[in-house]
């Protein structure tokens, strides 16, 4: 049960939001179902909802209230920006519904894990099991793979209902209470006119698998192939169209997640002190500055080294798979990403920003031997040694008996016709390195 307080802000948010941008109108609609009695609502101009933590936990505290408000004014701010790299510059009432919906669909699965205490369900939300596709999606990949949703009606307001959300909240108050306009039926973001929306696509949830992966092909094919204009489709729907031909096999979500997790122990492992300032809790412990000299602390920024073999069999093919097996590592990455490119030496070093940069590293031409390489990543400071190692080769190489970066995660990402895990050095029976994860990239 929400209370009257809280409908009447409720009510003020969504005429706020919705002189922004509807959209923002249909993010407010999702967190209401979710209040509780007693719940601390404030609202400021973004229409951006700081509820209090109390729902979340049975103590609540500012952090989790803190982190309510940043999450939520990440919804805020990004999500209007994709759906318009959706639409594109001509949008269309169909256009502009299907990119709500399918930002509805991302958002509302969002809220429900971070927002929602455990247990609670909101029947009203559209969930992408309601329109035959899988869960966990991103918006984009939403936005291909909806059904058709027609026109929609006349109403020059294009996206006011957003076709889904979290529908109207409980127990709105009735005319009697002074909200006329918001009387239940209208929807939470009407704002009291005569606005039927857009409707909803017709559920189909008989789609097999190998519908829906029939569906994302054509789509990734009309994409790659629909004679358009540069610039006319979204970076990210041809990165999505992209990764249905070309998909880069090695599990790069799972790898990083876990690289991620490790550097951050490492880092608190690792720490370093400095005395060229002193800690900021000098004065909590009572001492005067100097008096002893407490000194601060540091860790290491997580890096990957990319190692990307560049013998003179790595032919153009070649160096194309390896290309398509790298690019996540330049989408969306914070993380620095160190290239070293060679065949029996060093050819080129640097960091890379972009995949491009990476690219223009790919120098060599000889003949095949790692030892060289990693020597040269055995040899850095300990605080310049990375966190993951990937070494991309097309085929056998020997390797250094022991492994050189013990504090290091390897990988060897095998492509090609002729892949065999690296070999230790200087044996006579030339075994596989013991240390290190291999993947096998299938050769088209």
């Amino acid at each position: 049960m929400i209370n009257s307080e809280q409908v009447s802000l409720f009510s003020a948010c969504r005429k706020q939001a919705s002189e922004f941008r509807p959209y923002q109108a249909g993010i407010t609609r999702l967190m209401v179902p979710t209040w509780t009695d007693g719940d601390k609502v404030q609202v400021n101009r973004r229409a951006i909802l700081k509820l209090g933590a109390d729902r979340l936990v049975p103590n609540g505290t500012l952090n989790l209230a803190w982190l309510l408000v940043r999450m939520s004014d990440h919804v805020f701010r990004r999500h209007h920006m994709r759906i318009d790299r959706c639409v594109g510059d001509k949008p269309t009432k169909a256009s502009l519904h299907r990119a709500n919906l399918a930002a509805n669909l991302e958002c509302n699965q969002h809220i429900l894990r971070v927002y929602t205490p455990q247990g609670e369900d909101i029947k009203d939300w559209d969930r992408p099991k309601d329109f035959g596709l899988p869960d966990g999606q991103a918006m984009e990949w939403y936005y291909i793979n909806l059904p058709d949703v027609g026109e929609g009606d006349t109403n020059d307001d294009l996206d006011t209902t957003d076709g889904g959300g979290g529908g109207s909240p409980p127990d709105e108050p009735s005319s009697e209470e002074g909200e006329d306009e918001d009387s239940g039926e209208e929807g939470p973001d009407s704002d009291g006119e005569n606005d039927k929306g857009q409707g909803k696509p017709s559920p189909l949830p008989g789609r097999s698998k190998a519908e829906i992966d029939a569906a994302i092909r054509q789509a990734a094919y009309e994409i790659l192939t629909g004679g358009q204009k540069a610039g006319s489709v979204p970076d990210d729907l041809q990165r999505i169209a992209r990764d249905m031909f070309a998909p880069a096999v090695v599990p790069w979500t799972d790898i990083l997640a876990h690289v991620l997790f490790t550097a951050q122990n490492r880092a608190s492992g690792h720490q370093e002190y400095d005395y060229s300032r002193f800690s900021r809790y000098q004065g909590i412990y009572g001492f005067t500055i100097g008096v002893p000299w407490l000194p601060t602390f540091w860790g290491y920024e997580p890096t990957i080294d990319l190692v990307v073999d560049t013998s003179a069999s790595v032919d153009a093919k070649l160096l194309g798979v390896i290309v398509n097996q790298i690019r996540p590592l330049f989408e969306g990455m914070t993380i620095k990403v160190r290239v070293w490119a060679g065949d029996t030496k060093l050819a080129a070093q640097g960091v890379a920003q972009s995949l491009d940069e990476a690219m223009g590293l790919f120098k060599g031409g000889g003949g095949t031997d790692f030892r060289p390489l990693f020597h040269q990543l055995s040899k850095l400071e300990r605080h310049e040694r990375c966190s993951l190692a990937i070494l991309l080769t097309d085929g056998e190489g020997p390797m250094p008996a022991e492994n050189p970066l013990p504090d290091a995660d390897i990988y060897y990402v095998q492509v090609g016709p002729h892949q065999r895990r690296p070999y230790s050095a200087g044996g006579s029976s030339m075994a596989a390195v013991p240390y290190g994860t291999s993947i096998s990239v299938p050769y088209p």
